[in-house]
């Protein structure tokens, strides 16, 4: 079911995180997380390396600075959204743009293989609950 780094932390082979695909465009990399396009929210997605949901305070302090760094250049104001709506076992946090929940409206770098975002994936988002409706109060 899973392995264990090198680290002493685990990866599950059957998570899509801890594999770290290559679905969208990738901003950052290193020992500790990798930040990409969230597929869903075209925002960028920092992703612990391993799987769990409580990185130790070293790792989440790493991971929301570089987030930040990345954020600042692709969204300008933005705020760091550490709840984990779809993926509920594994530590990921988005950048979302300041007043907003999804990236669009921004111009969007061409995706590998011409790999697009419809209405289908935007419609998901919605009916999960996310999207600005919950962030107006």
């Amino acid at each position: 079911m899973g392995r264990e780094s090198r680290t002493g932390f685990v990866r599950v082979d059957g998570c899509d995180l801890c594999r770290a695909v290559r679905l969208t465009p990738w901003y950052h990399e290193d020992e500790v997380c990798w930040i990409a396009e969230c597929e869903l929210c075209a925002v960028p997605m920092v992703v612990w390396r391993h799987h769990g949901t409580a990185p130790p305070d070293e790792h989440v302090a790493h991971m929301h600075e570089r987030l930040r760094e990345v954020a600042a250049t692709e969204l300008g104001a933005f705020y760091v959204d550490g709840h984990m709506r779809n993926i509920p076992d594994h530590w990921h946090a988005h950048a979302r743009p300041k007043g907003g929940f999804f990236g669009r409206g921004r111009r969007r770098r061409p995706q590998p293989g011409g790999r697009r975002r419809g209405p289908k994936a935007r419609a998901t988002c919605l009916r999960s609950g996310w999207g600005p409706s919950r962030l107006s109060s």
